[in-house]
């Protein structure tokens, strides 16, 4: 049996829509209903009935939707999944949704609450929900649902996969993309449409995220809210519009603008003119530019069933939030295509130059922030002479040390910087104890914790995992990979001993390592243990 933890309160977040808009089940003429039995309780914790009865029907496809009348909720679930009812007594009533691949759990009652440090979108049948992801050890994957407030009571859950196989991840949000819920309070997502015109936004349910899609709100969004994707590549979206009829449509985007300026200036939307386009057009958008208005992709000849793909990168963050589709007449002999696709896609300056070090400190690198789209940091630089062994701990040290103390500030981080003259010694004052809540993840997470010789970075995602970002090279092409359990471990270990490390490696190139201890230089294991790491990353397949 798994723990449970109530689900976090975050507010109402779905809207009343078209209940079968977007869910994956095909609907049956007239199914047969069926009256689900709960488990008995135990005498410790006596039932109180529904007043309604939960229900299920099958559909054609051989799914079946599990209605609750009382619990305001409806979900569908494949062959060789089945309902459990858990709880059937106040003040929380759990029905798991189960099969081979992994559990959806949903609850609604009263007595939620708990923390969320780093929301991420998920589909549901009206729009998006928020949750809260997490990885095992294991490679599982776990999602603890917001709870959202129905008229008569809060209604939230958990979902979680069985194995570490991405086809079950897929299955259980295939199953949760089926939820439904009655009208909460609120308005409703700002998706609009008419004969000529359709609108598409984040919040509605014509949205489709995949991957982890954080909630950005700004001054400059279309709607409720955007998205966010951070960088890699594991992360999609889809704007699945319900186009009427076939003919030359112009197709526009908005996005939001990021108050932390990490947006990529080499993103790609992919133009897909029917639902199964083999050679989708690639438009290139910069994520920097023109936030807050309508944004021409081009004009292309769109069947029904056509839709917009947007895809995370290498190089910076990616945002979504609103799309258009305005119908210009019949099929074009032509197209008007913008903008071609990104050429050169690189991730630059990483790790920084000796320059920058001096006058920005490594705090770039560590947040995950392309250097060329970062804002500005207030940087108060003084030299200073300092204890070697007080001030860069390491083997052989001894006397003094003559360096520059910098003290940078990045929005709500504040950190002391003592950097040798040569800007190889590199380390960060306070930053054993104190930095902790940093390090795993708050408004500003460090995400960067290794770069690589032969181009590459290790991320650290809000989710738990750590991730191999390489750039493309010219012989191939870029990829995005989950290192394993056991390096990640090391990295977490040496990142509470080490602070800035650049080591040397025999084919004469430089590693990097951005920790949080106090250490200025490894111990020959240490070191080791980081070389035959990079060693085991470099030679990873894309």
């Amino acid at each position: 049996m798994k723990a449970r933890i109530w689900p976090i309160l975050i507010g109402s977040l779905v809207a009343a829509l078209i209940l079968a808009a977007c869910t994956p089940v095909p609907s049956a003429p007239p199914p047969a209903t069926v009256a689900l039995v709960p488990e008995a309780a135990s005498p410790e914790q006596p039932t109180s009935a529904p007043a309604l009865a939960p229900a299920v029907t099958a559909a054609a496809s051989g799914w079946q939707t599990y209605t609750d009348p009382q619990g305001g909720y409806s979900i569908s679930y494949p062959p060789g999944w089945s309902p459990k009812v858990v709880s059937s007594a106040p003040p929380m009533y759990v029905t798991d949704f189960a099969g081979p691949e992994g559990t959806v759990e949903i609850q609604w009652g009263e007595g939620f609450g708990g923390a969320c440090y780093a929301g991420i979108a998920l589909h549901i049948s009206q729009g998006q929900i928020w949750a809260c992801p997490s990885a095992a050890g294991d490679g599982t994957y776990h999602w603890a649902l917001g709870a959202t407030q129905l008229p008569a009571h809060l209604i939230g859950g958990f979902a979680w996969t069985n194995d570490a196989n991405p086809a079950s991840r897929q299955q259980v949000l295939d199953v949760l993309a089926t939820l439904a819920y009655v009208a909460p309070e609120g308005p409703a997502p700002a998706d609009a449409s008419s004969a000529d015109e359709v609108v598409v936004d984040s919040a509605g349910p014509h949205f489709w995220p995949t991957g982890n899609w954080y909630y950005l709100k700004t001054d400059q969004q279309y709607g409720p809210d955007c998205y966010e994707a951070l960088p890699g590549l594991e992360a999609t979206a889809e704007a699945r519009p319900e186009l009427a009829k076939a003919g030359s449509y112009e197709m526009f985007a908005w996005w939001c603008g990021n108050p932390h300026f990490t947006q990529t200036r080499q993103g790609v939307i992919e133009v897909h003119r029917s639902g199964d386009d083999a050679a989708p057009q690639a438009v290139g958008v910069n994520y920097q530019a023109n936030p807050g208005t309508w944004q021409s992709l081009g004009t292309y000849n769109l069947e029904p069933g056509a839709f917009l793909k947007i895809d995370s990168v290498l190089n910076g963050n990616v945002v979504a939030d609103a799309f258009r589709f305005v119908y210009r007449g019949e099929k074009a002999s032509a197209e008007a295509v913008p903008t071609p696709l990104p050429s050169g896609v690189v991730v630059s300056n990483h790790p920084p130059s000796r320059e920058q070090q001096m006058s920005e400190g490594d705090l770039a690198v560590r947040l995950g922030i392309v250097s060329s789209n970062y804002q500005p940091m207030t940087v108060t630089q003084t030299p200073e002479t300092f204890d070697d062994c007080t001030a860069f701990p390491r083997n052989g040290c001894g006397g003094t040390q003559p360096g520059t103390q910098a003290i940078v500030a990045y929005e709500g981080i504040t950190l002391t910087y003592r950097i040798a003259t040569d800007a190889l010694l590199v380390t960060i004052d306070g930053a054993d104890g104190a930095l902790n809540p940093w390090y795993i993840g708050q408004d500003h997470p460090q995400r960067v914790f290794l770069t690589i010789p032969g181009g590459g970075s290790v991320h650290y995602y809000q989710d738990g995992t750590w991730r191999l970002l390489r750039p493309a090279d010219g012989a191939a092409p870029d990829s995005d990979v989950t290192i394993s359990k056991e390096q990640a471990a090391t990295l977490q270990d040496l990142s509470s001993k080490y602070s800035t490390l650049y080591i040397p490696t025999a084919s004469g190139t430089t590693m990097v390592f951005y920790g949080l201890g106090p250490g200025a230089a490894a111990s020959d294991a240490d070191r080791d243990a980081l070389l035959k790491m990079a060693d085991e990353l470099a030679a990873l397949p894309r």
